[in-house]
């Protein structure tokens, strides 16, 4: 396929429904996206603080230096168990849409349908 036809077929590609999750699924996948950004900022609430003691004289360079060090240590440890629990609770909808969990496609929900879809590009003939 010739980059115009796949730029095209991006462009023009479909969303699809994959099918429909139960509400309690729906909301598990819901709170995770809501507590992924919660956990993310406050991390970064933990960096500006520092930050602004640091400019108020409360703090030297090398406490901020430490408490950067700490918070980045946290902040990795916190990524892994997202991915962990990301893995766990896409596997219940995998395999509540019965599909197998090994396919690698980008899925949305819409939280408040419960429905669950996907982009599909369309084929061109062009090329």
């Amino acid at each position: 396929m010739c980059i115009k036809c796949v730029i095209g077929a991006f462009l023009g590609a479909e969303t699809v429904e994959v099918g429909k999750i139960s509400p309690q699924l729906s909301e598990e996948l819901r709170e995770l996206k809501k507590g992924n950004e919660l956990q993310k900022i406050d991390f970064e609430i933990e960096v500006l603080q520092a930050r602004r003691s640091y400019l108020a004289g409360e703090l030297t360079e090398q406490q901020v230096d430490e408490m950067q060090a700490d918070i980045d240590e946290r902040s990795k440890a916190a990524e892994k168990e997202r991915k962990i629990t990301h893995k766990a609770v896409w596997d219940k909808v995998y395999v509540e849409l019965g599909l197998p969990n090994d396919v690698d496609e980008s899925l949305t929900v819409d939280f408040d349908k419960g429905v669950v879809t996907k982009r599909v590009l369309k084929k061109s003939t062009s090329c």
